[in-house]
């Protein structure tokens, strides 16, 4: 261990010097911002890129020598933590969006052929310990999502931020503003929230138990493969912010969105930690292992996504109480069924750590599934604001006007002489003949938008050819 964390200070060292110079020689080239944040990505995915498929290697062909593999995977865990660090971490600020467009359809084809291939290994029963599993998994994913972004830099398929996005991006996420509750609101606490106290005990307790068994090593891997996944949520986080931008969403939408986001991350810890209990060999370090680390995952997903939000917004259980009861009946005959089914080994041991296992996992679907329904079928509200009762319309004023007819553009009236009424033949409404000429002369005399809907009208000529509005003369004539 102490040989692993002095190679790993090592490579952060000389990670933090080469960055450190190139961004002096940027300087010294008065490189532009875009330059210099392809220049970091191109690294940062390079490295994760190479960190990644390392690992795979060392397993494939070096499985019998247990400690280089178990070194190997540390560092190159260390390693990708470094390179997001130092080269990924900034470029967050100033790249906007990566612009995929009609690639989507081989990306995703190529992740479906990927984790098909994932799972067709793991049934083939080749995989006989958790190393070649966790190569797969962990440094699989993230060399296969590394080179897809590798890609999309290298093609230049990125959108930078304006000046003034980054300023507010920067000040955003380096002195986050908590949005306070609403004075004298009352917090309530949901399904969710009391079972994630109490996994937050059960980490504690855990823990303690990892330092008295003396299981230093597994502690210090659970901490690195949680930083990374807790890096991933971070920046995952700044995702939602940036689609609560694009889609202009208030309070009340963004917090059912991020809420929604949360609880169905939940839920998917509980499932992806089914399927490990069945294809690894349990002894009581696995065991701790594998709780601390769904548990862990559990809470950082709770942190970002749920808990600073559910300070100032509550569910409305009251509306749905026979969902919910529908919801924890079918949650508690699944849990049978899948702790029946755990206990069902020839090893009494095995069936006792199975057991444990899985009664602590499935707190995790009874508190997150009846909060994801209610949240689904919108019942989230904001503390301290109250429902305002629609209020009847004041009857409408009616009064005889004369009508005018006037052009949408110039606002002056139609007449025959010089503003002859046209026809937009793709909407029908009309314009003035010289205001229409006008605009097909910005469009190089071919077509012209709707000053009303903003609907394009092929013309191919001038306005004349449009057909006048004979019903607008009409009224005009009568007056």
């Amino acid at each position: 261990m102490t040989f692993v964390l002095v190679v790993s200070a090592l490579i952060a060292m000389i990670l933090d010097i080469f960055k450190y110079n190139l961004d002096r020689f940027h300087e010294k080239r008065r490189a532009n911002r875009e330059t210099t944040c392809r220049r970091d990505q191109l690294i940062g995915f390079g490295g994760v890129l190479l960190c990644g498929i390392v690992p795979q290697l060392v397993v494939f062909y070096c499985k019998d020598y247990g400690k280089l593999v178990t070194i190997t995977f540390y560092v190159s865990a260390i390693s990708i933590l470094s390179f997001k660090k130092f080269f990924l971490e900034t470029p967050i600020y100033y790249v906007k969006s990566v612009k995929y467009g009609n690639r989507k359809i081989l990306l995703i084809t190529f992740s479906v052929i990927y984790f098909l291939g994932l799972i067709a290994l793991l049934k083939s029963g080749i995989f006989t310990f958790r190393y070649e599993i966790t190569s797969l998994l962990f440094f699989g994913i993230s060399s296969f999502t590394a080179i897809i972004e590798l890609l999309m830099v290298f093609l230049e398929k990125f959108v930078m931020r304006t000046e003034q996005e980054t300023a507010q991006i920067i000040e955003k996420f380096k002195e986050p503003v908590e949005v306070p509750p609403t004075p004298g609101s009352e917090f309530e606490q949901s399904f969710n929230d009391i079972f994630m106290h109490f996994y937050s005990i059960l980490v504690v307790v855990f823990v303690v138990l990892a330092i008295i068994a003396g299981f230093w090593t597994s502690i210090f891997s659970i901490i690195l493969m949680c930083s990374i996944f807790i890096w991933f949520m971070k920046k995952t986080e700044r995702d939602l912010d940036e689609d609560r931008e694009k889609k202009k969403m208030n309070e009340l939408e963004f917090c059912a969105y991020r809420l929604k986001f949360g609880f169905f991350g939940i839920l998917s810890t509980w499932c992806m930690g089914q399927w490990p209990l069945y294809v690894m060999s349990f002894e009581f370090k696995n065991m701790i292992e594998l709780i601390l680390t769904y548990l862990i995952v559990a809470l950082s997903i709770y942190y970002y996504f749920i808990h600073g939000y559910r300070d100032y917004c509550n569910l409305n259980y009251t509306k749905f109480k026979s969902t919910i009861i529908k919801t924890v009946v079918f949650l508690i005959f699944i849990g049978m069924i899948v702790i029946r089914i755990s206990i069902s080994f020839e090893n009494r041991y095995q069936n006792f750590q199975m057991g444990c296992i899985q009664f602590i996992l499935f707190f995790m679907p009874l508190g997150a599934l009846p909060d994801f329904l209610v949240v689904m079928r919108g019942g989230v509200y904001l503390i301290g604001v109250e429902e305002q009762a629609p209020q009847p319309a004041a009857p409408a004023e009616i009064r005889k006007v004369s009508p005018e007819m006037k052009c949408q553009v110039c606002q002056e009236k139609y007449n025959v002489e010089s503003r002859i009424p046209r026809i937009l033949k793709e909407c029908g409404h009309t314009v003035c003949e010289p205001c229409a000429d006008q605009r097909l002369e910005e469009n190089r005399g071919s077509y012209l938008y709707c000053p009303v809907c903003r609907m394009a009208t092929v013309v191919m000529g001038a306005a004349s050819l449009l057909k006048r509005n004979w019903a607008a003369l009409e009224i005009m004539a009568d007056n």
